[in-house]
This record gives C-alpha cells, sequence and structure tokens, in this order.
C-alpha cells in the first residue's frame, strides 16, 4: 500500500468535508475503511465527475474515453480484490479485469493526477479529472 498515493487520492477527488475522516483511517491503517466509503458515490467531488453509464461501459469505449480525457498509462487500484488492492497495473488492462470479473475498483494514474471508479452494482462508471474543473 502508499499511503502518499492513497492520501493523495482524498485530497484530489473526495467531498471536502469527508477528507479529515478518510485521511484518519489511512493514517491509522483502517484504509478498508476508506475503501468501503469509496461504496458510496456521495463520498467524491461531483464537480470532477464524469459519468458512463450501461451501454457506454465496454473495457474499449471507456479506455479510450479515459486516454481522451487525460488519462495513459499506469494506475494504483484500490479495491476490495486482494489481488489487485495496493498493485499498479496498465490502465486498460485493469478495465479489462474489473469489468469483466464485476469487482468495485477504483483506479488512480499518478503521472496525470486522473482516476476512475468501476461501480458494479450501479453500472456506473467515473473518470475523476481536475483539470478542466479547476
Amino acid at each position: 500500500m502508499n499511503k502518499e498515493i492513497e492520501l493523495k487520492i482524498i485530497s484530489l477527488f473526495v467531498e471536502k468535508s469527508k477528507r479529515s475522516r478518510l485521511t484518519g483511517f489511512i493514517e491509522s491503517g483502517k484504509r478498508d475503511k476508506v475503501i468501503e466509503a469509496f461504496n458510496s458515490p456521495s463520498i467524491f467531488d461531483s464537480s470532477y465527475i464524469t459519468e458512463f453509464h450501461a451501454s457506454e461501459r465496454t473495457t474499449d469505449n471507456l479506455a479510450n474515453c479515459y486516454k481522451n480525457l487525460g488519462m495513459s498509462g499506469r494506475v494504483y487500484v484500490m479495491s476490495e480484490n486482494s489481488d489487485w488492492d495496493g498493485q499498479k497495473f496498465q490502465m486498460s488492462y485493469l478495465l479489462n479485469e474489473c469489468l469483466a470479473a464485476c469487482s468495485d475498483t477504483f483506479g488512480y494514474c499518478w503521472k496525470t493526477q486522473t482516476a476512475f471508479y468501476e461501480w458494479h452494482h450501479s453500472e456506473i462508471s467515473y473518470f475523476m479529472s481536475r483539470r478542466d474543473h479547476a
């Protein structure tokens, strides 16, 4: 696990009123509480989100859209899936795997400071970036 990256994720994309609580979880070694909190759509600052719904959520389409929105390369993963959690993967590979596995997953590209969250139970994908919103 990479505490520095996880704190950056919180500072960039979590609602301001909820950052302190989630930062406290990271600092106290309760990062599983952060991953659990990500399951609530209201945890993220909606002003930095682009949503993708059901028919848009194919691996190829999402990878192309995310690239066009500024994401590239590898992503750091926060997930309840222990095989992925705390690891770094190519964005397109991870999208393919998490869409196939129907697993809620957060991917953060530290190079471009962009992220995505796959919500499989809601059939929604979030792309997050502060670039066009700053």
